[in-house]
């Protein structure tokens, strides 16, 4: 019987709440977290367990970072860069209790991958004038743009993909508070 199996992740910028469910879910049959991977997870068999998932971002934590957490009853399981997975028996009190925080994580979230895409997506643009502008000219410089604008276009892609997804998701959460009323 395998003791590792791999499961694909549709992001977690695009189904956090999602992805934390599929976990607990697979807990519960003995599969657990064991590593994070770019485009999924490594799950290990183990003893079936209920418990949930949560994950926080955070650039170089110390080990006060990961106290603090235990102490609320979360244990971390694994990292990926600044995104921190734990997990706590059901029941636990999730990670962010109040609107403000959870809307502040994804702000933070939001502002990293814009960093990154928007320079990336006025390159791309910059790139593709600059190849229609001089096709014709000058063949060298044609190709450079067309090579750098594949390179640009992966950047783009998982930076602002992401983006978009937090801006929706931060929208939802502006627009439905937290005790499920419309605000103005």
């Amino acid at each position: 019987m395998k003791e590792t199996k791999y499961v694909g992740s549709w992001g977690l910028a695009f189904a956090e709440d999602f992805e934390m469910r599929k976990l607990a879910k697979l807990a519960k049959k003995g599969w657990l977290l064991e590593k994070i991977g770019a485009f999924g997870y490594k799950l290990r068999r183990g003893e079936k367990q209920h418990i949930q998932y949560a994950i926080d971002y955070q650039v170089h934590p110390e080990e006060e970072y990961f106290t603090y957490f235990e102490e609320a009853g979360w244990s971390h399981v694994a990292s990926l860069g600044e995104i921190h997975f734990f997990t706590a028996p059901e029941g636990t009190i999730p990670l962010y209790t109040d609107h403000a925080s959870h809307i502040k994580k994804y702000e933070t979230e939001k502002k990293k991958m814009g960093t990154i895409a928007y320079p990336a997506f006025i390159l791309t643009i910059l790139l593709f004038l600059c190849d229609m502008l001089f096709r014709s000219s000058s063949m060298i410089f044609a190709n450079i743009s067309v090579t750098l604008g594949v390179i640009l276009i992966p950047v783009l892609v998982f930076t602002g993909m992401p983006y978009v997804a937090y801006t929706i998701k931060l929208y939802q959460m502006r627009k439905y508070s937290t005790d499920g009323r419309m605000d103005g």
